[in-house]
């Protein structure tokens, strides 16, 4: 090897082949059971950057190593093509002697029992690690891990126009949060800004992504367009740290229903291989920001009337209002910007020649004394939900309200590392802000199955009622009634036939409730005092149908009085 490139010398005295450009070779990597053996090497290319190889064993034992060829090409190694080069080539890759051993991970993240933190664009690890170098091997270009600019001018320039933004402070927040989910023992989740177009909810999505990467065309973001089996590569890619998905309205309803609880989950579907064996399920821990015109729950209803938000989609996935109530859309002030258009243009235009430093900064800080931070980060969430959540609240908005301070302990971490150019409390302001909105949108802090089931059962006679359920006093005599799919009985009210209450077989209560548990559901019914329950407290009581008595759900004509919430 010399300044021109890898030679070949046939004969001492003869002249040189050269085979490549130059390069060097730094390490022997495998991952951490042992398999995957290759060779990292590094060269500039024509641009003078710098280019990272890792070289597989196995794919030098092909004779010519095409594929090995193919890469370090596209890369912008000069690689000779002439008869035996090729040849030649493997044969001085698959014989290089190095030292140095090194450990491939292919995956976003923590690795090296919590020491090590790597992505495409940058490996940091604790101080003073005496173990061994990561190797970050992985197709995962199109999730924009880059780097650009500094963390100064991405501090004064980018950061510092969120300031009295209560959307994009909480953003950023979110984007600092996913390296805290392992260490915490904390469970993904999403936040899905819902509003108009226009409204700005796409510069969030730009703002926080600016923190891990950008260059794509929505910056760090990407698009909603997606199947549900190719969210969990997404996911994957982007594991400990942020997903920003934009437009919501843009993936199938079917698609949506499975991405909901696979995003938040952490895991993907199990798949067998070629000979039958399982493969390792795909795992994942990530933070999503979402944006779209319309919210999860209406989403899933444009696909089918079978098909709508459960309980634990909405604790989850999170619909936050994006308007800030200022008549600016997703912002609270403009600062100096003739409007909210020039204030989106600036971020839009900051933010792709500032991105991808103030990751690796909060990583490295989180590493210099990560033990402490998690402590602090632990308390700070205690402190929010015992703040916001009130007792005898539902233990799904405890676990919403865990989710925000999660994000409000990310933001004021960032803020203490000097990260976020925002003053101490920012960040939690603007979670608890968002926060107590959501309960308002929800209704309250108590269980959302027990206004889904009120709110379902309203809905179905609103839809149904004229048409099918019966006058009880009739419902045996054929000739007075032509219903189809008869859902229940109609009793007699104390004025009118229309006035009285409902009276709903087996089948048709399950209907009604649309999957939700039809125990808890009469419950919740007969808790908000809609459903009349047997003297003895069962949920179904006798009563007279067509002259013969019957069990059957007893709902009070009352419920079509009352509103959503």
């Amino acid at each position: 090897m010399d300044t021109v490139g890898l030679a070949y010398q046939p004969r001492p005295d003869g002249p040189a082949e050269y085979l490549s450009g130059p390069f060097a070779v730094h390490a022997k990597a495998r991952a951490d059971d042992g398999t995957g053996w290759s060779l990292v090497l590094s060269f500039r290319d024509s641009d003078n950057r710098i280019q990272v190889a890792v070289i597989g064993y196995g794919d030098l034992a092909s004779g010519e190593a095409g594929e090995v060829r193919r890469d370090l090409a596209s890369r912008g190694l000069w690689l000779a093509s002439r008869r035996g080069a090729k040849e030649r080539f493997a044969e001085a890759l698959a014989g290089v002697r190095v030292d140095l051993r090194a450990v491939i991970v292919n995956k976003a993240g923590w690795h090296g029992e919590g020491e090590v933190f790597a992505v495409p664009s940058f490996t940091a690890a604790a101080p003073n690690r005496q173990a061994e170098p990561i190797v970050f091997q992985s197709g995962q270009s199109a999730a924009h891990f880059r780097i650009a600019g500094d963390l100064a001018t991405w501090r004064a320039e980018v950061a510092a126009l969120a300031e009295g933004q209560t959307r994009l402070e909480f953003a950023l927040g979110l984007g600092f949060a996913g390296p805290l989910l392992e260490p915490l023992g904390a469970e993904g989740g999403a936040f899905n800004y819902v509003g108009a177009s226009s409204s700005g909810k796409t510069t969030a999505l730009r703002l926080a992504g600016s923190i891990w990467g950008g260059g794509g065309p929505l910056g760090f973001a990407t698009s909603w367009r997606t199947t549900a089996n190719a969210i969990e590569g997404t996911a994957s890619a982007h594991n400990d740290s942020l997903l920003c998905l934009d437009e919501l309205g843009l993936i199938e309803p079917r698609d949506l229903e499975a991405a909901a609880y696979v995003l938040t989950g952490g895991s993907g579907k199990g798949r067998s291989r070629a000979d039958g064996d399982l493969r390792a399920r795909t795992r994942w821990r990530v933070c999503v920001l979402s944006t779209g015109e319309i919210g999860l729950a209406q989403r899933l209803a444009e696909g089918g009337a079978n098909r709508q938000a459960k309980a634990g989609q909405g604790v989850r996935f999170v619909d936050v209002d994006a308007d800030a109530g200022a008549g600016l859309g997703l912002f609270n002030h403009v600062g100096p910007f003739a409007g909210p258009g020039a204030l989106a243009d600036a971020l839009r235009e900051r933010t792709a020649h500032q991105h991808g430093t103030a990751g690796p900064a909060f990583v490295q800080r989180l590493l210099e004394g990560k033990a402490e931070a998690i402590r602090t980060a632990r308390d700070h969430m205690a402190a929010f939900v015992s703040e916001h959540v009130p007792d005898g609240a539902s233990g799904q908005v405890v676990r919403v309200a865990q989710r925000f301070g999660l994000v409000a302990a990310a933001g004021e971490l960032a803020t203490a590392f000097d990260i976020l150019p925002f003053s101490p409390g920012t960040v939690t302001e603007a979670a608890g802000a968002l926060f107590r909105s959501w309960v308002r949108s929800r209704g309250g802090v108590g269980a959302s199955e027990d206004r889904d089931a009120v709110t379902a059962v309203r809905h179905f006679l609103q839809q149904h009622g004229p048409a099918r359920f019966i006058s009880a006093d009739k419902a045996l005599d054929e000739s007075a009634w032509r219903a189809q799919r008869v859902a229940g009985y109609r009793m007699r009210g104390e004025t009118t036939a229309e006035d009285g209450d409902y009276l709903f077989h087996s089948s048709g209560f399950a209907e009604a409730i649309a999957g939700l548990d039809r125990r808890a559901a009469a419950d919740a019914l007969a808790e908000a005092g809609f459903l009349k329950k047997d003297p003895t407290g069962k949920r179904t009581r006798s009563e007279r149908v067509g002259g013969k008595s019957m069990r059957v759900y007893r709902v009070s004509c009352s419920i079509l009085e009352g509103d959503e919430e």
